[in-house]
Protein backbone atom coordinates (compact mmCIF):
# COMPACT_ATOMS: atom_id res chain seq x y z
CA UNK A 1 0.00 0.00 0.00
CA UNK A 2 1.31 3.27 -1.42
CA UNK A 3 -0.06 6.86 -0.21
CA UNK A 4 1.52 9.51 -1.49
CA UNK A 5 0.19 13.40 -1.50
CA UNK A 6 1.41 16.54 -2.83
CA UNK A 7 -0.11 20.11 -2.05
CA UNK A 8 1.06 23.73 -1.43
CA UNK A 9 1.94 25.98 -4.80
CA UNK A 10 4.80 24.76 -7.37
CA UNK A 11 7.15 27.55 -5.40
CA UNK A 12 6.32 25.81 -2.22
CA UNK A 13 5.98 22.06 -2.57
CA UNK A 14 4.97 19.52 -0.04
CA UNK A 15 5.39 16.14 -0.75
CA UNK A 16 4.03 13.39 2.46
CA UNK A 17 4.15 9.38 1.72
CA UNK A 18 3.17 6.63 3.33
CA UNK A 19 4.17 3.47 2.32
CA UNK A 20 3.44 -0.25 3.37
CA UNK A 21 4.83 -3.66 2.16
CA UNK A 22 5.05 -6.80 3.13
CA UNK A 23 6.56 -10.50 2.09
CA UNK A 24 4.90 -14.13 2.30
CA UNK A 25 6.83 -16.26 0.12
CA UNK A 26 5.39 -19.17 0.65
CA UNK A 27 1.81 -17.66 0.81
CA UNK A 28 0.31 -19.19 3.81
CA UNK A 29 -0.99 -15.89 5.41
CA UNK A 30 1.87 -15.24 7.73
CA UNK A 31 4.49 -12.33 6.59
CA UNK A 32 8.15 -13.51 6.34
CA UNK A 33 9.13 -9.56 6.16
CA UNK A 34 7.44 -6.05 6.76
CA UNK A 35 8.15 -2.48 6.49
CA UNK A 36 6.33 0.88 6.90
CA UNK A 37 7.97 4.05 5.92
CA UNK A 38 6.41 7.43 6.31
CA UNK A 39 7.95 10.68 4.13
CA UNK A 40 7.35 13.49 4.67
CA UNK A 41 9.36 16.80 2.53
CA UNK A 42 8.91 20.64 1.68
CA UNK A 43 11.18 22.96 -0.45
CA UNK A 44 10.94 26.81 -1.67
CA UNK A 45 11.86 28.71 -5.01
CA UNK A 46 9.99 31.69 -4.39
CA UNK A 47 12.13 33.57 -7.76
CA UNK A 48 11.44 30.72 -9.41
CA UNK A 49 15.02 30.35 -10.73
CA UNK A 50 14.83 26.33 -10.39
CA UNK A 51 17.41 26.83 -7.69
CA UNK A 52 15.58 26.42 -4.26
CA UNK A 53 16.47 28.33 -1.14
CA UNK A 54 15.15 25.49 1.00
CA UNK A 55 14.67 22.19 1.78
CA UNK A 56 13.44 19.52 4.55
CA UNK A 57 12.74 16.40 4.74
CA UNK A 58 11.79 13.54 7.32
CA UNK A 59 11.41 9.88 7.05
CA UNK A 60 10.75 7.10 9.29
CA UNK A 61 11.04 3.52 8.41
CA UNK A 62 10.07 0.17 10.60
CA UNK A 63 11.47 -3.21 9.34
CA UNK A 64 10.37 -6.56 10.99
CA UNK A 65 11.01 -9.97 10.11
CA UNK A 66 9.80 -13.21 11.44
CA UNK A 67 11.92 -16.02 9.25
CA UNK A 68 10.18 -18.43 11.18
CA UNK A 69 6.98 -17.25 11.25
CA UNK A 70 5.85 -17.69 14.86
CA UNK A 71 4.73 -14.77 15.19
CA UNK A 72 7.49 -12.86 17.03
CA UNK A 73 10.21 -10.78 15.18
CA UNK A 74 13.32 -12.10 15.55
CA UNK A 75 14.94 -8.74 13.67
CA UNK A 76 13.80 -5.39 14.14
CA UNK A 77 14.88 -2.01 12.72
CA UNK A 78 14.01 1.59 13.05
CA UNK A 79 15.68 4.31 11.45
CA UNK A 80 14.38 8.33 11.60
CA UNK A 81 16.18 10.52 8.96
CA UNK A 82 15.67 14.06 8.96
CA UNK A 83 17.36 16.62 6.55
CA UNK A 84 18.39 20.10 5.73
CA UNK A 85 19.48 21.99 3.04
CA UNK A 86 19.81 25.92 2.73
CA UNK A 87 20.94 27.91 -1.08
CA UNK A 88 21.15 25.71 -3.42
CA UNK A 89 23.34 26.21 -6.37
CA UNK A 90 24.16 24.13 -10.39
CA UNK A 91 26.17 22.19 -7.85
CA UNK A 92 24.68 21.27 -4.93
CA UNK A 93 23.63 22.97 -1.60
CA UNK A 94 25.33 25.81 0.12
CA UNK A 95 24.48 24.40 3.82
CA UNK A 96 23.28 21.07 4.46
CA UNK A 97 22.38 19.07 7.81
CA UNK A 98 21.69 15.27 8.19
CA UNK A 99 20.63 13.16 10.92
CA UNK A 100 19.99 9.65 11.13
CA UNK A 101 18.87 7.49 14.34
CA UNK A 102 18.60 4.04 13.80
CA UNK A 103 17.64 1.39 16.41
CA UNK A 104 18.10 -2.56 15.70
CA UNK A 105 17.31 -5.16 17.71
CA UNK A 106 17.91 -9.48 17.18
CA UNK A 107 15.90 -11.63 19.60
CA UNK A 108 16.67 -15.04 20.48
CA UNK A 109 14.47 -18.52 20.60
CA UNK A 110 12.67 -17.06 23.89
CA UNK A 111 11.67 -13.69 22.57
CA UNK A 112 14.11 -12.04 24.20
CA UNK A 113 16.89 -9.21 23.53
CA UNK A 114 20.15 -10.98 22.03
CA UNK A 115 21.92 -7.85 20.70
CA UNK A 116 21.00 -4.37 20.55
CA UNK A 117 22.28 -1.53 18.68
CA UNK A 118 21.75 2.20 18.62
CA UNK A 119 23.47 4.74 15.92
CA UNK A 120 22.99 8.37 16.19
CA UNK A 121 24.99 9.78 12.88
CA UNK A 122 25.06 13.65 12.33
CA UNK A 123 26.30 15.59 9.73
CA UNK A 124 26.59 19.74 8.70
CA UNK A 125 28.21 20.77 6.25
CA UNK A 126 29.18 24.04 4.00
CA UNK A 127 30.28 24.75 0.62
CA UNK A 128 31.47 28.07 0.51
CA UNK A 129 32.74 28.55 -3.01
CA UNK A 130 29.58 26.47 -4.60
CA UNK A 131 31.84 24.05 -6.22
CA UNK A 132 29.65 21.19 -5.07
CA UNK A 133 32.95 20.09 -2.63
CA UNK A 134 31.98 21.00 1.57
CA UNK A 135 35.13 23.05 2.48
CA UNK A 136 34.02 23.25 5.93
CA UNK A 137 32.09 19.94 7.68
CA UNK A 138 31.21 17.91 10.77
CA UNK A 139 30.51 14.81 11.42
CA UNK A 140 30.01 12.77 14.60
CA UNK A 141 28.56 9.38 14.78
CA UNK A 142 27.88 7.19 18.32
CA UNK A 143 27.13 3.86 18.36
CA UNK A 144 26.42 1.92 21.53
CA UNK A 145 26.12 -2.27 20.93
CA UNK A 146 25.06 -4.33 23.65
CA UNK A 147 25.02 -8.43 23.72
CA UNK A 148 23.75 -11.34 25.66
CA UNK A 149 26.64 -13.78 24.98
CA UNK A 150 26.00 -16.55 27.44
CA UNK A 151 21.96 -16.12 26.47
CA UNK A 152 20.70 -16.00 29.70
CA UNK A 153 18.85 -12.93 29.31
CA UNK A 154 21.40 -9.59 30.23
CA UNK A 155 23.16 -8.23 27.73
CA UNK A 156 26.75 -8.35 28.98
CA UNK A 157 28.62 -7.19 26.68
CA UNK A 158 28.55 -3.71 25.64
CA UNK A 159 30.53 -1.57 23.51
CA UNK A 160 30.18 2.14 22.76
CA UNK A 161 32.27 3.94 19.53
CA UNK A 162 32.67 7.79 18.93
CA UNK A 163 34.11 8.75 15.81
CA UNK A 164 34.50 12.43 15.02
CA UNK A 165 35.96 13.87 11.81
CA UNK A 166 35.50 17.64 10.66
CA UNK A 167 37.67 20.68 8.93
CA UNK A 168 37.34 24.54 8.58
CA UNK A 169 38.10 26.13 5.48
CA UNK A 170 35.80 29.09 5.75
CA UNK A 171 36.90 31.27 3.59
CA UNK A 172 37.54 27.84 0.30
CA UNK A 173 40.98 28.83 -0.74
CA UNK A 174 42.40 25.11 -0.19
CA UNK A 175 44.06 25.63 3.20
CA UNK A 176 42.43 24.05 6.11
CA UNK A 177 42.97 25.94 8.84
CA UNK A 178 41.60 23.12 11.51
CA UNK A 179 41.00 19.20 10.86
CA UNK A 180 40.35 16.66 12.96
CA UNK A 181 39.76 12.63 13.02
CA UNK A 182 38.79 10.97 16.30
CA UNK A 183 37.64 7.62 17.30
CA UNK A 184 36.86 6.58 21.04
CA UNK A 185 36.06 3.03 22.11
CA UNK A 186 34.40 1.49 25.04
CA UNK A 187 34.08 -1.71 26.12
CA UNK A 188 32.85 -3.76 29.52
CA UNK A 189 31.94 -7.16 29.98
CA UNK A 190 29.00 -7.36 32.53
CA UNK A 191 27.60 -9.73 34.92
CA UNK A 192 24.39 -10.07 36.78
CA UNK A 193 23.86 -10.88 40.31
CA UNK A 194 21.81 -13.27 42.08
CA UNK A 195 19.71 -10.05 43.34
CA UNK A 196 19.52 -8.43 40.06
CA UNK A 197 22.27 -5.90 40.34
CA UNK A 198 24.77 -4.95 37.74
CA UNK A 199 28.33 -5.91 38.22
CA UNK A 200 31.55 -4.88 36.39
Amino acid sequence: CVVVQHRGLAEEPVLEGLQHVGVDDDADGTLEWKQRTIHMSNATDWDFDHHLEQRESYTATLTWWDSNEDGFEEHIFRRVRETSYLDQHAHGWTFQAEETRSMEVWRNSLHQPHRIRIVVNELTSRDNNSDGSPDTYQYLSRTWQATDTDNDSFLNRRVFHRHYTGQRDDNADGNVTTAANINIWHARNLSLSSSGNIEV
